[in-house]
């Protein structure tokens, strides 16, 4: 089975096979990114910087494999303290109750164009709902210790309200500061621990 690999904009073909094995996700070059309308006519965007986790790649993208992300969400930054403050308070993220936001995949499948789609289950402060999120694989390479890396980029939308994260401002001209409907960029960089 192939997929692609993007490397200087060239998509090359790679063997799943050789790429079976025990990774972990690096979190000194891995994050989290998320937008959301703010203002009807702008996007508010921050940064989870505080991303682990485990994948396990079992010869073929399938049931075999699997997919643990681990967010702390005190590591979020907006760029606004004030912003961050709030949203990472009681009434929304609850930082100090819940500092884990976490993804679990249930099944991991080739999909179109090289990518994979990951149907996991999302964590979100108490509340547990299914997510499903479209990644591919950008590049693979040995590192300078020679140990084998992988970066994953993937991509999923959800609605903030289905997890209780329904605080808002009302606004004069759009009924709501912030929208409901949540972007999320995964940029995931994991090394394997079995090579």
């Amino acid at each position: 089975m192939l997929i692609n690999q993007h490397t200087a904009g060239r998509p090359e073909a790679v063997r799943v096979e050789t790429l079976t094995g025990r990774y972990g996700i690096d979190p000194e070059h891995s994050s989290v990114r998320f937008s959301v309308r703010h203002a009807v006519l702008s996007r508010m965007r921050g940064t989870f910087t505080d991303v682990g986790g485990l994948l396990l790649l079992a010869g073929t993208w399938s049931d075999r494999s699997l997919m643990y992300v681990d967010v702390r969400t005190e590591s979020l930054c907006t760029g606004a303290a004030w912003r961050d403050a709030r949203i990472k308070g009681p009434s929304l993220f609850d930082s100090v109750t819940f500092p884990l936001l976490s993804l679990r995949s249930v099944r991991i499948a080739p999909a179109a164009d090289g990518c994979l789609q990951l149907d996991g289950r999302l964590l979100l402060k108490d509340l547990e709902l299914p997510l499903r999120v479209v990644m591919a694989l950008n590049g693979i390479e040995r590192d300078a210790r020679g140990a084998r890396r992988l970066r994953l980029l993937g991509n999923a939308a959800l609605r903030r309200s289905d997890w209780g994260l329904g605080w808002n401002t009302p606004w004069w001209t759009a009924g709501a500061l912030f929208g409901d409907r949540v972007d999320l960029a995964f940029e995931l960089s994991a090394v394997r621990s079995d090579d």
